[in-house]
């Protein structure tokens, strides 16, 4: 991943923020490799939220006209991976309510807004489900042409038993679509809130006709807030802090806290959403 330089720096938040001085500022002293700033936009997978700013604003005719082609470009490589996901979503979810079997899908397919003009991309999917029903489901997702990445000896038993895992072993299918079945969110314990939180708030919604258990707003947020920092080290990349930007008007902060507080996150939530705020704030001056 390409660490970016200062200006780079300046034009990349200047978007996420909503700081149209700065943005413009940063422009217009022609010191902008633009090529690099799609090649970070890129790898830190938030073309979709970049391509859906620059459009909604009179910022698009301000920049060359191969930056946005080229964002275009990486956007629909990563679109097709993402189209093969949903499609296998669905049909999971189909049959783990055929079996009347309790699961939420976490992250991507959650933050699916089908109302925006380009998608979020996603690269597997996520599922938190019971641990008495994994046999059952690791079953039902080898039936839809799942299997194991890496051939492994371990007994799920093994998995459950130990706190250190949180996930079983990554699942593949034909079209290298990943799986990975959850059955706690954090680790270092059996005891896991956050599980408990999701499970207890989860909702139905409907996407294409489909219907699929995603975490509440409030839920979601704090799993964000956790993986994007303490699980990933800090090091999930922008994609995380856009998450959390587009989902910031649908949640209660308090009850965010709340849920945080469990997890021993309520700082960092804090301070992300101190960031949420000031970015509102300068869209509200815009």
């Amino acid at each position: 991943m390409l660490i970016p330089k200062e200006k780079e720096k300046d034009f990349i938040y200047s978007l996420i923020f909503n700081d149209s001085e700065k943005f413009k500022e940063t422009i217009s002293n022609n010191r902008i490799n633009f090529e690099r700033i799609v090649s970070i936009i890129s790898s830190n997978r938030i073309e979709h939220f970049a391509l859906n700013k620059l459009k909604s604003s009179s910022r698009f005719s301000e920049l060359p006209k191969f930056f946005s082609e080229q964002l275009e470009k990486n956007y629909l490589k990563k679109s097709i991976p993402t189209l093969k996901i949903i499609e296998k979503v669905f049909l999971l979810s189909n049959k783990l309510q055929e079996f009347n079997l309790e699961h939420v899908f976490l992250k991507g397919i959650a933050l699916y807004d089908q109302n925006k003009t380009y998608i979020r991309p996603m690269r597997d999917i996520d599922i938190l489900v019971r641990p008495e029903d994994l046999t059952q489901i690791v079953k039902l997702a080898e039936s839809l042409g799942f299997k194991f990445k890496n051939k492994s000896n371990e007994s799920i038993e093994n998995f459950l038993n130990n706190s250190s895992f949180y996930d079983l072993p990554l699942m593949t299918d034909e079209n290298g679509v990943f799986l990975e079945i959850h059955f706690r969110i954090t680790t270092k314990s059996d005891n896991c809130s956050l599980k408990d939180n999701i499970f207890e708030s989860k909702k139905l919604i409907k996407l294409h006709g489909n219907n699929l258990y995603v975490p509440c707003p409030n839920s979601l947020f704090a799993h964000l807030v956790y993986h994007g920092s303490q699980k990933g080290s800090f090091n999930v990349g922008l994609i995380a802090l856009v998450d959390l930007l587009q989902l910031f008007d649908e949640v209660d902060k308090n009850e965010v806290l709340k849920i945080s507080e469990l997890i021993e996150m309520r700082k960092i939530s804090e301070l992300f959403f101190e960031l949420a705020e000031f970015s509102k704030n300068k869209e509200t001056i815009l």
